[in-house]
């Protein structure tokens, strides 16, 4: 399969991996969530500001809510673009998505700024270490396995799928060694989301802090920034998002 037909494929599947065993929020992250005062990059946050016995903090609750919309969630669908950038060079990507529970992911490439000839690519991952892909146009009666470390279906900075996904971004969200900082309400469209902004443990490296938009009704993030300094490297937006379980037939390539 040429190159070109299989450029960033992955910048289209990041938001969008489940997971079979939902995650909790723990004692200890209870003790760590909280913080207070304005951030710079690379500055650590203050200690946590005491909390009455039994009150939980707003960055908790939200942690709890975001756990429970997480464990309930059986799949969805939507459309997602993805703005990928390292250096000069920006890739803009959109594609039809469905998501099902444990680990399966459709994309239907829509446009790409980089492949324009790209558009009606079809890839699907379930979870493990392998891309299943159809190309468009001549060579799409064909279909192609592609491990998650190929270097065509990395971002731009060498990042894989399993390493920015939904699950990825949520068990980070959770995590006890997590800094979490509500920043503030604002919107996706005419959706009002509740912004944060994430230091933790991160997945990837070159980035010192991610922002993260939950919907206020599912719970669920709609938009990840993946940050340097002030400047985004990889940004997510999860738009038209549909709860509902697709059928396994819509996951056949």
């Amino acid at each position: 399969m040429a190159q070109s037909k299989l450029v960033k494929i992955l910048s289209l599947v990041s938001i969008i991996a489940g997971c079979s065993q939902g995650p909790t929020v723990t004692e200890s992250a209870k003790r760590s969530t909280a913080s207070s005062g304005n951030l710079t990059p690379g500055q650590q946050y203050q200690k946590p500001i005491q909390q009455p016995v039994g009150q939980l903090t707003p960055e908790l609750a939200l942690q709890k809510d975001v756990a429970s919309a997480y464990n309930q969630l059986s799949g969805y669908s939507g459309i997602l673009e993805t703005i990928d950038k390292k250096g000069s060079k920006t890739i803009i990507c959109k594609a039809a998505v469905k998501f099902r529970k444990p680990e399966q992911v459709r994309i239907d490439i829509q446009s790409n700024s980089d492949e324009p000839k790209q558009a009606g690519t079809k890839a699907v991952w379930s979870g493990g270490k392998t891309l299943k892909v159809r190309p468009s146009g001549i060579l799409g009666f064909a279909k192609v396995d592609l491990p998650t470390t190929d270097s065509r279906v990395l971002t731009q900075n060498g990042w894989r799928i399993d390493q920015i996904s939904l699950r990825a971004n949520v068990m980070l969200f959770l995590d006890q060694r997590t800094k979490v900082k509500i920043l503030g309400d604002g919107k996706l469209g005419n959706l009002p989301l509740v912004f944060t902004e994430v230091v933790g443990p991160f997945n990837v490296q070159g980035i010192d802090r991610m922002k993260m938009g939950f919907d206020r009704q599912s719970k669920l993030p709609l938009t990840v920034d993946f940050l340097q300094g002030s400047s985004s490297v990889y940004s997510i937006r999860l738009l038209n998002m549909q709860l509902r379980s697709p059928s396994p037939s819509e996951f056949e390539l």
